[in-house]
């Protein structure tokens, strides 16, 4: 920036340029969302062996999960409010405010909050959109009696239904806990087509009651019983085979009972709290997974890899079992780190968002209204 003019600059000129920047800053912005939006509707992530579209932004774009998770969840509402994504990308309305708004509006009466939007305060907004939430206190209490759960068996097929109504309150808990896994389920790919987001949150309430008999004392209760065949296949104990990838998955880190009765475990506890204390997250590029971590043999043990510090390391669940599905690669670099490819042949790796270019800088800084750079002056011809 010019500090020179700068310096000329009167105080409204001055205001006048930030208030202009953050216009700028507020387009710039709306346009990131209609992107992650078309991303979005393509899956985007899928070919990079991300879990959710919030994963993929926060990878992409080198911020907090919490962050793309935002941003996506914003998208996502706009796509339904033509006017408020309008009054965004015009610097009407702020990113706070916007957040709140999609919160708060529903497609009927977005116009009406759009156009009050702009003389309210954030605070004012934000109060709102929790107003817009609440429940009455008789409400509550009977919602509260109401509350009931029920499994009922299909009369022909293997599958129970699970109705029932639950107070808003406990609800919030529980659905939040199975949307927050559900977005980190892998989705398993069926005839060509992908799952739906339903079917994941059967996956993560599943995983949820699984952790929680986990905690139980009586370890068996709450664990897969895999057996090896004499040739060298895995069933579980119903008999049930499984593909190799997955019985190598499982394989990978897990406890073996010898013919002895003997329990060991694959990776020794003190080797495991080494490896997750050294790394203490996922190391596939861009994910930063910390909990419920697994831990994968770089060489897998099928193939004679030894369970030892440098050929292990910490994966969340889902790319744990997505680096063992067929044609997935990871192999070792000159530093000895990890590269990951896709079964494509490309590689998996952070890379970071591009600077801002110098033309668009100047693009920027051109238009301040305490400088004339960007307004070319008229050529005058020399006739004297």
């Amino acid at each position: 920036m010019d500090r020179a003019a700068v310096a000329e600059a009167t105080s409204e000129e001055l205001a006048a340029a930030l208030v202009q920047v953050h216009a700028v800053e507020n387009a710039t912005v709306a346009t990131k969302l209609e992107l992650i939006s078309f991303c979005d509707e393509r899956k985007t992530w899928i070919e990079d062996g991300c879990a959710s579209m919030e994963n993929w932004v926060a990878q992409r774009l080198g911020v907090a999960w919490r962050t793309g998770a935002e941003l996506v969840r914003v998208a996502r509402a706009l796509e339904e409010r033509p006017a408020l994504a309008a009054a965004f990308a015009s610097g009407a309305l702020s990113w706070d405010k916007l957040r709140a708004l999609v919160r708060l509006t529903t497609a009927d009466d977005e116009v009406d909050w759009t156009e009050r939007a702009p003389a309210m305060a954030v605070a004012e907004l934000e109060r709102a959109a929790r107003a817009a939430r609440e429940r009455c206190e008789a409400a509550a209490g009977a919602a509260h009696h109401g509350r009931e759960l029920r499994f009922r068996a299909h009369p022909e097929l293997p599958v129970k239904r699970v109705s029932g109504w639950i107070p808003n309150d406990i609800c919030a808990v529980i659905e939040g806990a199975i949307e927050r896994e559900a977005r980190d389920m892998p989705l398993h790919q069926v005839d060509g087509t992908w799952e739906p987001y339903r079917a994941r949150r059967v996956d993560a309430l599943h995983k949820i009651c699984s952790q929680a008999l986990g905690a139980d004392t009586t370890a068996d209760r709450a664990t897969v019983i895999l057996h090896e065949q004499s040739d060298g296949s895995t069933t579980l104990a119903d008999g049930t085979g499984l593909a190799d990838s997955a019985a190598e998955w499982m394989r990978c880190d897990c406890r073996e009972q010898h013919a002895d009765g003997a329990l060991t475990d694959s990776i020794p506890r003190a080797l495991r709290r080494k490896i997750l204390r050294k790394y203490g997250r996922c190391t596939f590029p861009g994910c930063e997974e910390r909990r419920w971590l697994q831990i994968h043999h770089v060489i897998w043990r099928s193939k004679g890899g030894p369970t030892v510090e440098w050929n292990l390391r910490p994966d969340c669940g889902f790319h744990h079992r997505l680096i063992h599905q067929p044609g997935w690669r990871v192999a070792w670099d000159e530093g000895g780190g990890l590269r990951y490819f896709r079964p494509d042949g490309v590689e998996v790796k952070v890379i970071p968002p591009p600077p801002l270019r110098p033309d668009v800088r100047d693009r920027v800084e051109g238009w301040m209204p305490f400088t004339n750079r960007g307004s070319p002056q008229p050529e005058c011809d020399d006739t004297s």
